[in-house]
């Protein structure tokens, strides 16, 4: 696999994230058990991840087709310069009762890019997508239902919505803090 050219904007970030033709009924199932997938070996981060479902520091993931959730944490946290596309998918809580929603779905930090596409992000507390520092998200075709917040965007953070859709939003679609 060759790698890839950082994006530099949304627009390209999406571009860049190929959907395969699906080759399995059966859709990977990645559960709420606080798994630690990727961590650079040179990392020196020293976030508490104990409440990560997903952990991507400085890698390239490709998700289709997938269930990505958790029960009060996160269920997907980019960092460093990480690269994810999440195709035809679902982030973030397991269910509707207080302590079975997530948190965030998707928080991307440091200058990690993630691109998701034909995706639904719901069942979060507090927002579903959430990209700070110098991060790029772009969301196509995607559908944000039951969070608080859709999105929150910090500092020099880049967002795209693209062809989506939010319903049964309680606060508002983008926050933006002071």
């Amino acid at each position: 696999r060759t790698p890839r050219r950082p994006p530099r904007t949304v627009r390209e970030a999406l571009q860049e994230c190929y959907i395969a033709p699906r080759t399995s009924p059966f859709p990977i199932q990645i559960d709420q058990q606080h798994n630690l997938i990727s961590q650079s070996p040179d990392a020196q981060d020293e976030r508490d991840i104990s409440d990560v479902t997903i952990n991507i520091q400085s890698a390239s993931w490709d998700f289709d087709s997938c269930q990505l959730r958790s029960a009060s944490g996160h269920a997907l946290m980019l960092h460093g310069d990480s690269k994810v596309c999440v195709s035809r998918s679902k982030l973030g809580g397991s269910g509707t009762r207080e302590d079975a929603m997530a948190l965030v779905a998707v928080t991307c930090a440091d200058t990690s890019e993630c691109a998701l596409l034909d995706s639904v992000v719901e069942l979060c507390g507090t927002g579903g997508v959430v990209v700070m520092h110098g991060a790029v998200a772009g969301l196509q075709q995607c559908a944000v239902e039951r969070c608080n917040v859709a999105m929150h965007v910090a500092d020099s953070a880049q967002v795209g919505l693209m062809d989506s859709s939010a319903t049964g939003i309680k606060w508002g679609l983008i926050f933006v803090p002071e």
